[in-house]
């Protein structure tokens, strides 16, 4: 404390450094590497290349008067009130970060960062957030030619940002209620980007996929260097440009007489279903394809897993996700839901307790009652509209030794979370901690939107690729339901052996004829529909939200993340779920699902399915508002709209 420092390389190799009130001289270089648990409070640095390789930095009310190469390597950092000058290459390579109340002048600051969240800062910096991978800056001001270039799930909210051919080369991009300056130019060229721009966009080059949302645009450049899938939306006061959408969600096909679950379970013809998890489009052409093919050959016994099968699961999961699954580590089924079960008796004896974090998938409860087990539940913490992990309960839940399993769903049914890196490695660690495994039903994974990245539990670490088995489909994300067809990932070959055994007992080992072909059809050709569809999904959760935010603001719509299946808080009514749900089929004739039935106990959310054309969206929204309203007004008018508002 109160000490002055002239001399190369005081501290390095420390732990638990308390530095306050102190200054350290140019000559002072090099002062703090190597270190672990420093906390610098009320200090000026004037030396160059402070920093490097620490673990756990806190540094508050800190100016670094020559920042160059500072805080490379750094990981578990803490920063308020810090102000950095002739920073250039500041926090190379560094990890966990967080930040408030920050000021920098200098170049290259941010590289190959992972982890970020910066928030009421001004960052005047060249090729900022470079090769970076999940970071997010609120109420800031970011100003520097080519911003955020080949960046990861960077997302900016509340910001102002300045700076020639800004955000490009970028994937999952997301401007929340930003401005872009008339310097920002040529922007999102090559990148896949969710953008909502307050005012003017200079111009916009060559955006891969997504939706840019501005008031006004200068230049739109789309040309034939545009890459694939080339389908970015450019919306300007409602107005929707599609850039060569090759795809139809908007026709309304028929499903009445088809036998579908859905649609014909209705007690009445003019009941709307918008409850069953399953999709009102077409699948993917590449799929209705290889079925129409399979069909043409007319002969449909027994079926044979090819290696090509393997091959295209491996190829998706490491292309789009970063997973490198080992094909020995697969076991095919026949769905997603007859996997758990399987899973459950093979690692469970009847009497086990297994973790639920609810509201959950209601088949979950199902699972693990039928094969003799407890449901033990864990409800997740429901705060501002906004679930979250609550990890001291989870923690609690989980030291119980009846715990054996823990059910995990990610992405989230029905609140419509993705769960973040950060959050599924604290879930690891708790139940790493007390014996727990993990079971994850993923079947959802594909279907998130930009700012949310889906990361697979198993990918995390060795070790809880040891202790997890992960459940996926295409069933979800290609609307392939009704061809059965899922997988089981176990990398622990004990484990492999005895859900292999139990899948076995039930005889669900087996799939049809079309299974093979839908699979691999979908994973192998159906890409570029899934981003289409994913694009016309989050506008229908768009529609919903806003359109209940205009005409009935009284019900809170949970933010959707992932999933198709938006969550719904109707506490202002002041009646349970099971009312809702009943009087939005009797007098509403439309159908949805109450809360009560994935374990949520304040029973008063509903879940609505949204993943039909605009037409059935917006019809089944007119009915819930009209009979609804009236249940919060006291009268039974209620106000209108235009069609689609």
């Amino acid at each position: 404390m109160r000490c002055e420092f002239r001399g190369k390389y005081p501290f390095w190799h420390n732990d638990g450094l308390l530095v306050e009130h102190c200054l350290f001289r140019e000559g002072a270089r090099a002062a703090i590497w190597y270190s672990r648990n420093l906390h610098m409070k009320d200090t000026r640095v004037e030396a160059p290349k402070m920093f490097r390789d620490m673990d756990g930095m806190v540094l508050e009310n800190v100016v670094l008067t020559d920042a160059l190469e500072c805080c490379w390597h750094c990981r578990n950092a803490k920063l308020r009130g810090v102000q950095a000058e002739h920073g250039d290459y500041l926090f190379m390579h560094g990890e966990n970060i967080d930040v408030d109340g920050f000021r920098l002048n200098g170049n290259y600051s941010f590289q190959y960062c992972r982890n970020v969240v910066i928030r009421n800062a001004e960052i005047h910096s060249k090729d900022a957030f470079w090769n970076t991978e999940d970071v997010t800056v609120y109420d800031s001001v970011v100003d520097g030619e080519y911003l955020g270039w080949h960046s990861r799930n960077l997302r900016l909210v509340n910001c102002r940002i300045s700076g020639t051919q800004a955000l490009c080369y970028a994937e999952n991009l997301v401007l929340e209620n930003c401005t872009l300056g008339e310097d920002a130019d040529l922007c999102f060229e090559y990148s896949s980007v969710h953008a909502e721009i307050k005012g003017r966009v200079h111009s916009v080059k060559n955006p891969r996929s997504g939706r840019i949302v501005a008031e006004e645009y200068g230049d739109i450049i789309l040309d034939e260097h545009c890459k694939a899938p080339a389908n970015c939306s450019i919306e300007r006061k409602k107005t929707i440009r599609r850039s060569r959408m090759k795809y139809d969600f908007d026709t309304v096909v028929p499903r009445r007489g088809t036998n579908s679950y859905k649609w014909d379970s209705m007690p009445r013809e003019d009941i709307l279903p918008m409850w069953v998890a399953d999709m009102d489009f077409r699948t993917a052409p590449a799929v209705t394809e290889a079925i129409r093919k399979r069909a043409e050959h007319g002969i449909f016994g027994y079926t044979r897993v090819p290696d090509s099968y393997y091959e295209a699961v491996v190829n998706w999961f490491e292309r789009r996700h970063g997973w490198k699954i080992n094909p020995e580590w697969m076991i095919y089924t026949t769905g997603v839901v007859p996997a758990l079960s399987a899973v459950i008796r093979a690692l469970t004896v009847p009497g086990d307790k297994v973790l639920v974090q609810t509201p959950v998938y209601n088949c979950f409860f199902s699972s693990i009652r039928n094969n003799g087990c407890v449901a033990e539940t864990c409800p997740l913490k429901y705060e501002n509209g906004r679930y979250t992990l609550d990890a001291e309960d989870l923690e609690r839940k989980a030291s119980d030794p009846a715990v054996k399993l823990m059910l995990l769903c990610n992405p989230h049914n029905p609140a419509g979370r993705v769960w973040t890196r950060e959050e599924l490695e604290e879930m690891a660690a708790i139940c790493r901690r007390n014996g727990v495994f993990v079971v994850a039903d993923e079947i959802h994974c594909e279907l998130t939107y930009p700012g949310h990245p889906y990361t697979p539990f198993a990918s995390l670490s060795e070790d809880a690729l040891h202790h997890s088995v992960t459940c996926i489909s295409p069933s979800k994300a290609f609307n392939l339901a009704g061809i059965q067809i899922a997988n089981i990932v176990a990398a622990d070959e004990e484990v492999r052996k005895r859900i292999d055994k139990a899948i076995n007992i039930n005889e669900v080992c087996d799939v049809n004829s079309f299974a093979v072909d839908a699979l691999e059809a979908a994973y192998n050709g159906g890409e570029d529909w899934l981003e289409e569809l994913k694009l016309y999904l989050y506008g229908n959760y768009e529609i919903v939200r806003d359109m209940l935010a205009e005409r009935l603001p009284q019900l809170r719509v949970v933010p959707l993340e992932g999933t198709y299946l938006v969550w719904i808080d109707c506490s202002a009514l002041g009646l349970p779920s099971a009312e809702i749900v009943r009087l939005l089929e009797e007098e509403g004739r439309v159908l949805v699902n109450g809360g009560e039935m994935y374990g949520e106990t304040a029973g008063c959310f509903i879940r609505l399915n949204v993943a039909c054309p605009r037409k059935l969206l917006l019809e089944g929204l007119e009915r819930i508002i009209r009979t609804l309203c009236g249940r919060i007004s006291g009268t039974r008018t209620c106000p209108s709209g235009p069609a689609g508002s």
